[in-house]
């Protein structure tokens, strides 16, 4: 289970961007790191799953929270995109 994170509140154009690539790097490539870890021993085992948890921000539009939503919206599309390249290939 992937629930790590960190967040960040403000408008956008004031936010630095070391913080908009400490969000991602924590939130988006962080969760990516941990999968690309687990993939091959659930490949050994021919099962498992993997979950990862965003954030409510995925279900609509929030103020002041641009580059959060960003790196949790990120995650919801690369889960559901590994979800397909996994279905079949961990179980085989």
């Amino acid at each position: 289970m992937n629930n790590a994170g960190i967040g960040a509140v403000g408008a956008f154009e004031a936010t630095p961007m070391s913080l908009v690539r400490q969000l991602l790097e924590t939130n988006t490539i962080g969760t990516m790191a941990m999968c690309q870890a687990v993939i091959p021993q659930m490949r050994a085992r021919r099962s498992g799953i993997i979950v990862n948890v965003t954030s409510s921000v995925t279900l609509g539009a929030f103020p002041l929270a641009a580059a959060y939503t960003a790196s949790k919206q990120a995650i919801e599309g690369f889960t559901g995109s590994l979800a397909h390249e996994l279905a079949y290939s961990i179980s085989r």
